[in-house]
């Protein structure tokens, strides 16, 4: 007991300072890797299904053939948010503005 009194706070080696462990999160029906983690938790609510890409950029497309400008930007808004390095996207966003500036108020 004499060897560690006073040194359980202290640390002189610094390989020994920070330690990590790792977590696992799984819901039920998914496949995971559970060799890797030291503590894995099994959820059994799997949660929101999100739509993929696919899905929003098929009605962002149909959107647009309708001229429905606006309605088109929330899908396209979505795409640019997951991918923002897409500049096809920008490119359907200029179109789906320039639709929605056409469609103003009628001159009388």
């Amino acid at each position: 007991m004499l060897a560690t009194k006073g040194h359980w706070n202290k640390c002189h080696n610094i390989k020994y300072t920070k330690f990590s462990v790792p977590f696992q999160f799984t819901m039920e029906g998914t496949k995971t890797d559970s060799l890797n983690a030291a503590i894995s938790l099994l959820g059994k609510n799997p949660g929101y299904v999100c739509s993929g890409d696919n899905y929003y950029l098929r009605k962002a497309k149909e959107a647009l053939a309708k001229g429905r400008g606006k309605r088109a930007k929330t899908y396209i808004e979505t795409l640019i948010k997951r991918n923002p390095f897409n500049t096809d996207y920008y490119d359907m966003m200029d179109k789906a503005l320039k639709s929605t500036r056409r469609r103003g108020k009628k001159k009388k």
